[in-house]
């Protein structure tokens, strides 16, 4: 990456103008993992009422939360192709940590709202 910034103004391309793309990528991907809604999940789960226990719910819940996490961070296993070489390895690796915090943290939501549920079912 260092070396690639050192060479661009021989090359005359400004740097902005290279990585750009590559960061839009990195950019849109963050943004489709904050959209990715716990609660619409539950939602529809809740609709269908194809489960039998709540434990059960949580399972299926966390298991498509967990799914669609997973597209939206999806790369190759060869690191060299899928990312660009252009951006920071900390970018990716920022968002693909904060993938797995956003996993956490919706097992942890999908927990509250099943609680919630089951308090606001015993009034």
């Amino acid at each position: 990456y260092e070396m690639q910034q050192k060479l661009l103004p021989k090359m005359r391309i400004e740097a902005k103008d290279m990585i750009a793309p590559a960061l839009r990528t990195v950019k849109e991907k963050w943004y489709a993992l904050r959209k990715t809604s716990v609660y619409a999940i539950y939602q529809d789960f809740q609709s269908r009422k194809q489960v039998d226990s709540d434990e059960e719910l949580l399972a299926l819940i966390a298991a498509e939360s967990d799914r669609r996490v997973d597209l939206i961070i999806q790369q190759d296993s060869d690191k060299l192709i899928s990312r660009d070489l252009l951006v920071p390895a900390v970018c990716y690796d920022l968002l693909l940590e904060n993938a797995e915090l956003r996993k956490m943290c919706n097992t942890y939501q999908i927990r509250v709202m099943l609680h919630h549920d089951k308090g606001m079912s015993h009034r």
